[in-house]
This record gives C-alpha cells, sequence and structure tokens, in this order.
C-alpha cells in the first residue's frame, strides 16, 4: 500500500479534527465556558469529540448493512472516492458540520434540561456544580439580583446593582466586574441605598486586579420595590 503524500495525510488529519473542533467551538459558544487548559489539553478535546461524531455515522453504516439495505459495492466505490461529487459533499457536510452542530445543541438543550436536574438532585453522588470551574463562577451563576460592596485593594468601598445587564468575568483571568448601576454607602451605619436620579450612573466597571474582597447581600423589599419603580419593563 503506497504511503500518502503528505498534502493528502493533511487533509485527512483535517478532515478528521473538524467535526471535534466545530463541536467544541459550539459548546463553548452556548452554555460552557472555555476551561484553563493547554494547548494539548485542547486538542486531545477536540479529538475526543470527533470521535464522537464519527461514531455515529459508523454506527449508521453498520446497523444499515446489518439489515442488508446497504450495498457494499457502492460503500466501497464511495470510500474509493469514485462515488459522485454530489453524495461525497454531501456526506462530508454532514459529518463535518450538521453532526458536530447537532450534537453540540442537543448538549446545550440537555445541559438546561428539567430531566437533568431532576438526576442530580436525585443522586447522592451526582452535583451538576462540579462543572464550575471557581467559586467566583459559582458566586455570580445563579438569576439572582444582588447588592454588593466591593473592597478595593487600597481599601476603597464600592457598592452597587449587580442585576440582569450586569456582568461578572469567567474563569480565573477575566475576574472583572460590571455593575449596571452605583450605589451611595452611608457612613453613618453602612447602609445600601441608590443615589439621587442626578447621580445614577448606568453602569461602572471594576478591574480584576484591583478587587480583594465583595460582599453580597440579597436585595430588601424597599430596593426591589425601588427597581421595580424606575424600571417597569421589568418582570
Amino acid at each position: 500500500m503506497p504511503t500518502p503524500a503528505t498534502g493528502t495525510a493533511l487533509l485527512i488529519l483535517i478532515g478528521f479534527v473538524l467535526p471535534g473542533f466545530v463541536a467544541v467551538l459550539l459548546k463553548e459558544r452556548l452554555y460552557e465556558v472555555r476551561g484553563e487548559e493547554t494547548a494539548f489539553d485542547r486538542l486531545l478535546t477536540t479529538v475526543y469529540y470527533s470521535l464522537l461524531v464519527y461514531l455515529l455515522p459508523a454506527l449508521c453504516v453498520i446497523l444499515l448493512d446489518v439489515v442488508g439495505v446497504l450495498d457494499r459495492d457502492e460503500l466501497s466505490r464511495f470510500l474509493r472516492g469514485e462515488a459522485a461529487i454530489w453524495l461525497t459533499a454531501l456526506v462530508a457536510l454532514a459529518v463535518l458540520l450538521v453532526i458536530p452542530a447537532l450534537a453540540a445543541l442537543a448538549a446545550w438543550r440537555w445541559m438546561g434540561s428539567g430531566l437533568r436536574r431532576r438526576l442530580f438532585d436525585s443522586s447522592e453522588r451526582l452535583n451538576a456544580e462540579h462543572r464550575t470551574q471557581t467559586s467566583w463562577d459559582f458566586a455570580f451563576n445563579h438569576e439572582q439580583d444582588l447588592l454588593l460592596v466591593i473592597e478595593l485593594n487600597d481599601g476603597d468601598r464600592i457598592a452597587g446593582y449587580y442585576g440582569t445587564r450586569s456582568h461578572s468575568g469567567y474563569g480565573t483571568r477575566t475576574r472583572d466586574l460590571f455593575l449596571e448601576e452605583r450605589w451611595d454607602i452611608s457612613d453613618d451605619d453602612g447602609s445600601i441605598s441608590p443615589p439621587p436620579t442626578e447621580r445614577r450612573s448606568v453602569g461602572i466597571w471594576i478591574e480584576a486586579s484591583n478587587i480583594r474582597l465583595i460582599d453580597h447581600y440579597a436585595m430588601s423589599d424597599e430596593h426591589k420595590r425601588d427597581i421595580e419603580e424606575r424600571s417597569p419593563d421589568r418582570t
């Protein structure tokens, strides 16, 4: 058997790795933040997903062959590159793009499904939070409005409202913080309150390297009413 040329071998390698790369890319865009991993770890993950993607067509071919639907001569011609161009292009499109995309979408739906939540709730060993990389991610991974008091490295304190238009960085390298409103801290008793309308901001960004400590407080009923009155479109 002749050794494949370098260009052909490179195309084969790209064709094998590409489905896994597409699946990993879509996974990170849909439901999972990219972890702190080396290039080698990422390559292994890509190869793993490529194997899963190619496994489904392989199982379909085996099943069709077992039930006698598949023509082995046609399959042999396809593997030798003698099939019709449209058929080759259709199979390539399905394996390289369609199947990885469907796999990523199915995983996304599964991650947010009620069945998955019930499965984790009923298990004593499974814990959905094991997928959360850091306690920082865990603290901001809940749909809950918060009042935050941030202590900076120089000792200053900043209070703010963390709501639906706020954002916290993910992972270990991007722990910056955006609060949609900066609030006042009383010098007398340390209570937190929204500033007067003329001083109300539309957001404040805090660099990760300046943050030393963050206190999380639940919204009081008074604060909730104030926000609802200022934002009638909130549900």
